[in-house]
């Protein structure tokens, strides 16, 4: 039996335009991104199957941190008043995660092959929806998030790959 957690989601959103495409191969990596009206950092590290990315979007006030290791993916972000387009695949252990943000409109949609995660979800003036399914652990869940400056983390505890509960802090 293994024992296991994945984090999914805590962000809050507050104005910015950012536009971020990487991809990230066997520590090749490739990240092309625009910033308008901001500072940015990126600090990233590729380890076989563990990525560790963070950076920051000082202007807009934009802090993403995610890490994938071996099929546990923590992403937390946070996102004030803003436009954001990004795409991004994780390739040993498959991930694809693209998302856009446009004065609190927001749709994502990102799959986590091995463990074959998909979640899409939609953020529309202070108002979120999200709807994801993770299949090898057969879990659906669906919430809506209302107003402005919301955090929601959910925590999916999963034994044996099989078996996982979800539970929330709003």
């Amino acid at each position: 039996m293994y024992r296991y957690t994945l984090r999914l989601q805590t962000y809050t959103l507050r104005y910015q335009q950012t536009t971020v495409t990487y991809t990230l191969r066997y520590q090749q990596t490739t990240v092309t991104y625009t910033l308008r009206y901001q500072q940015t950092t990126v600090t990233y590290t590729l380890r076989y199957q563990q990525t560790t990315v963070t950076y920051t979007l000082r202007y807009q006030q934009t802090t993403v941190t995610y890490a994938l290791r071996y099929q546990q993916t923590t992403v937390t972000y946070a996102l004030r008043y803003q436009q954001t387009t990004a795409t991004y695949t994780l390739r040993y252990q498959p991930t694809t995660v693209t998302y856009a943000l446009r004065y609190q409109q927001t749709t994502v949609t990102y799959t986590l092959r091995y463990q074959q995660i998909k979640v899409t979800y939609t953020l529309r003036y202070q108002q979120a929806t999200v709807t994801y399914t993770l299949r090898y652990q057969q879990v659906t869940v669906t919430y809506t998030l209302r107003y402005q400056q919301t955090t929601v983390t959910l925590q999916l505890t999963c034994i044996a790959l099989r078996v996982c509960w979800p539970v929330y802090r709003l």
